[in-house]
């Protein structure tokens, strides 16, 4: 579920922001985030978010609508451009928070399988 990584990443002293339907549903789940626009609903909005270095990770899953299509287009444009992170699946976005808690943490180092499984 979405809000796991969110929740790790809120810990970790990160701000969320997210689109109105998001924002809903992690508010249920405990977690307060941001509401900002759709680019098709008008700015300021998640583009001009990204373009403005207020975003450091994105997380976008596409539905099959053309205009949340377009939508992702953009935020891929514009994070590609930024050089912002993008994940397009719960997996990447899970993997991602615990990659930077482990960062954070220090506890990223390099073992040899035989130290990981042994």
């Amino acid at each position: 579920m979405i809000v796991e990584p969110v929740k790790t990443l809120v810990e970790l002293g990160f701000r969320v922001i997210a689109t109105r339907g998001t924002a809903e549903t992690l508010e249920r789940m405990g977690v307060k985030a941001e509401v900002v626009k759709k680019v098709y609903e008008g700015s300021p909005h998640t583009v001009d978010k990204i373009e403005e270095g207020e975003v450091g990770l994105v997380v976008n899953t596409v539905e099959s609508d053309p205009k949340s299509i377009e939508d992702s287009k953009s935020m891929r444009r514009a994070a590609l451009m930024a050089g912002v992170p993008y994940c397009t699946t719960f997996a990447a976005f899970r993997a991602s928070a615990d990659a930077i808690a482990a960062l954070r943490a220090e506890s990223i180092g390099v073992r040899s399988l035989q130290q990981i499984h042994g």
